[in-house]
């Protein structure tokens, strides 16, 4: 084989081509470093402003919660204030007295508030169309012949009233239809003339049926409370039979109109 012989300068010409190589390569990595130092110091300045706002805007929030409040309102006459400047809060009565005790209103003038007086005939307004039932109260002629041996007359009586409440009851409303047949098979049969039902083969009544439409579309009460309320008065009445009455009255009734 043949042997290759690199001479000096050769040799120093190469080192110096590496030496360059070498330099641009370094110098093209503190480029990209600087460049990249650059955008983080820009980024970091970025976030310290940031930093900077959210600490102004949590400090303005926390002086607007927490701080002294620029309004203030007048206290009310005779009404403790809670003053922390005057520390006004635990020695009310030391405060008020700190420049002597005054003296004593007169009995004459002191303000004494005055009622509004009430309207006359208001009771009477609001019980004008509730069903009046009087109520008399006598007594009896033997305690009026010995109360007044030479006789008695009538004076106009003293009369109050009261009201009364009467909650709901249930009746059962048996019908009995006559049924009249004639003699001698002649007329064949004749029944009673009913008033119609509200529903065919069903125990509703119309005064029934107002009261639950009432509480359960008017006054919210839902058909289980309501059916516990039937039961507190000894009637059963589940729910389940509530509502398919009210679908009924709906398709046969509501629902046309």
């Amino acid at each position: 084989m043949e042997k290759t012989t690199i001479t000096k300068d050769e040799l120093n010409n190469l080192s110096k081509d590496m030496i360059v190589m070498l330099y641009l390569q370094l110098h093209e990595s503190f480029q990209l470093i600087s460049e990249q130092n650059t955008t983080i110091q820009k980024q970091n300045e970025q976030m310290l402003h940031q930093v900077e706002s959210m600490k102004e805007q949590i400090s303005i929030l926390t002086q607007t919660r927490f701080g002294r409040k620029s309004e203030k309102f007048l206290p009310t006459e005779g009404q403790l204030s809670f003053d922390l400047e005057n520390l006004c809060i635990l020695n009310e009565a030391e405060s008020l007295t700190e420049n002597g005790i005054p003296e004593e209103l007169d009995m004459e003038t002191v303000l004494v508030r005055k009622r509004k007086p009430r309207s006359k005939g208001k009771r009477d307004i609001n019980l004008k169309d509730i069903e009046t039932i009087v109520v008399p109260h006598e007594r009896t002629e033997k305690e009026l012949s010995e109360h007044f041996p030479k006789g008695w007359h009538y004076l106009p009586d003293e009369i109050y009233k009261e009201l009364k409440y009467v909650p709901a009851h249930f009746e059962v409303l048996e019908h009995h239809i006559k049924v009249y047949a004639g003699n001698h098979d002649t007329g064949g049969i004749l029944r009673a003339e009913v008033p119609l039902r509200l529903l065919s083969h069903s125990i509703l009544t119309p005064e029934l049926a107002g009261a639950i439409i009432n509480a359960k579309y008017v006054n919210a009460v839902p058909l289980n409370r309501l059916s516990e309320e039937f039961l507190r008065n000894d009637v059963n009445i589940p729910r389940q039979d509530m509502a398919g009455w009210m679908i009924r009255i709906y398709q046969y009734y509501l629902g046309p109109v």
